[in-house]
C-alpha cells in the first residue's frame, strides 16, 4: 500500500513522460541485441547513438520528470537476446528511462559496480543485495577482459512489494572510437583506439518474482544502462528499464503510479552511488 509520503511524490512524478525520440529507441534496442556480439562495433555504434540522443533531447540540469523518457515496448526479437527469461510476452511490461549527470568519473562507477555487497547503492535493497562476480573480478576494473558477469540475490523492499529473488547483470567495456559499423570492410574486424571507453549494462530476470504473501510481483524484467564519460571527469547515466508488475487480485495503482515508482527507483539508484563515491573521498 502506498504510503501518505510516497503519494504525495507521485503526485507530480507519475505523470506520464514524454516518449522517447525513436532513434534513442533503436539504439537502446541495438545495445541489447548487439551486447553479446564478438566483435563490439555494433555495442560501440548504439551507445554512440544514446549518447548523442540524450545530449540532444534531455536537459541534464532539469528535474527528474525532464530527465524521464517513455521508450517504446520491449520486442520479442529483443528479449530473446537476453541468455534465459520468463516465458512472457514481453510486450506487457511498462517501460521507464532516466538520464542523470554523474559528478564522478568512470573509474568510480566501475568499483561501485564490483562491490560484493550492493546495498549502500540500492535503496529499494537495504536487507540483502549480493553481487557474486561470475565472470571478470581479476581483470575487468583493469580493461585487461572485456566482460563482468554477475548473478544478485536480493530482496527488493519498496511501497508496493518485497520479494526475494535473482537478479542476473552484465557489463562490457566498450570503445567509443571504434567507427561505425558502415564503415568496416565485410569480413575485417574494427580495431580498438583506446582513445575513449565506455560501459554499457544489461540485466534481467530468468524467472517471475511472485509474491508469497500478497502484494506485487515483478513477472518479467529487462534494463540497458550505459555510463558514458563526460568533461570534467563526469559521468553520463543512463537506466532503460522494462517490467511488468502484477499486483494481487489486479488491485494495485494504476500505471502512471507504477511508472512514477520505478522512476524515482532508478533516480535513487543514481544518487546513492553519487553519494557511495563522494564518502570514499
Amino acid at each position: 500500500m502506498f504510503t501518505l509520503t510516497s503519494a504525495l511524490a507521485l503526485s507530480v512524478a507519475c505523470r506520464p513522460a514524454p516518449p522517447a525520440n525513436p532513434a534513442f529507441d533503436e539504439a537502446a534496442a541495438f545495445a541489447l541485441t548487439s551486447f553479446d556480439e564478438v566483435d563490439p562495433v555494433n555495442l560501440a555504434f548504439a551507445a554512440r547513438a544514446i549518447e548523442a540522443q540524450v545530449l540532444e533531447d534531455i536537459d541534464l540540469e532539469g528535474g527528474l520528470l525532464d530527465r524521464s523518457r517513455t521508450p517504446e515496448a520491449m520486442s520479442e526479437e529483443t528479449a530473446s537476446s537476453f541468455p534465459a527469461v520468463p516465458e512472457r510476452d514481453p510486450t506487457l511490461c511498462l517501460p521507464v528511462s532516466v538520464a542523470h549527470l554523474s559528478a564522478w568519473p568512470l573509474a568510480d562507477h566501475v568499483v561501485v559496480q564490483q562491490l560484493a555487497d550492493q546495498r549502500p547503492i540500492e535503496p529499494a535493497s537495504k536487507d540483502k543485495y549480493d553481487r557474486i562476480i561470475l565472470e571478470g573480478a581479476d581483470c575487468f576494473a583493469s580493461r585487461d577482459c572485456e566482460l563482468l558477469r554477475t548473478e544478485n540475490p536480493l530482496i527488493k523492499d519498496n511501497s508496493v512489494m518485497t520479494l526475494d529473488y535473482t537478479l542476473w547483470k552484465d557489463l562490457r567495456w566498450v570503445d567509443l572510437g571504434l567507427p561505425d559499423p558502415a564503415d568496416v570492410p565485410e569480413g575485417e574486424t574494427a580495431e580498438t583506439t583506446g582513445e575513449r571507453w565506455a560501459l554499457v549494462g544489461r540485466s534481467w530476470i530468468s524467472e517471475s518474482a511472485e509474491a508469497t504473501e500478497g502484494g506485487a510481483s515483478i513477472m518479467q524484467s529487462y534494463s540497458v544502462e550505459v555510463w558514458l564519460p563526460q568533461e570534467g571527469e563526469q559521468t553520463l547515466r543512463m537506466m532503460a528499464l522494462w517490467s511488468e508488475t502484477v499486483f494481487e487480485n489486479g488491485d494495485g495503482p494504476g500505471e502512471d503510479a507504477v511508472a512514477g515508482t520505478t522512476r524515482y527507483g532508478i533516480q535513487g539508484i543514481f544518487d546513492a552511488a553519487d553519494d557511495w563515491i563522494e564518502e570514499q573521498e
